[in-house]
């Protein structure tokens, strides 16, 4: 049970991540699935509308940005899980 305990942290992170790695993801599919009619419409809308119509303007740099912050969370998903598996071995 104190073994547990000592990985709880651990496992939060991994959780946290795996939260993060679904934001992202997310995030993606629903910028990237919008029409150009939903965007004409987005242009008049809110301020956050707004933002996104604005990063939809150089699309392949936010698809860069997305994937590379994916990546790293991902990265360090498995970095994590890498140690938790090593600690639970011994």
């Amino acid at each position: 049970m104190n073994e547990l305990l000592t990985l709880l942290p651990w496992l939060i992170a991994m959780f946290i991540l795996i939260g993060c790695s679904g934001f992202f993801s997310a995030s993606e599919a629903a910028l990237f699935f919008l029409r150009p009619s939903d965007l004409r419409t987005m242009q008049n809308g809110s301020r956050s509308e707004q933002t996104a119509v604005q990063l939809l303007g150089d699309s392949e740099r936010l698809l860069s940005a997305i994937l590379f912050c994916n990546l790293v969370t991902n990265i360090a998903y498995f970095a994590i899980a890498t140690i938790v598996s090593i600690r639970i071995e011994r």
